[in-house]
């Protein structure tokens, strides 16, 4: 039982710290990717009009 109870602690805490960093990975890349891709973006809609 002891150890079950161990496994399910340190799963939970692998889980919140991945959670977390997901989170962070997130917010941090999306405006870069954004920032990244609008250029392109509009330099295709350009390129179609």
């Amino acid at each position: 039982m002891k150890n079950s109870d161990n496994v399910v602690v340190i799963l939970y805490s692998i889980n919140s710290y991945v959670a977390i960093n997901l989170h962070y990975t997130i917010h941090t890349i999306t405006p870069n990717i954004k920032s990244a891709i609008a250029p392109a973006l509009k330099l295709l809609s350009n390129g179609v009009m």
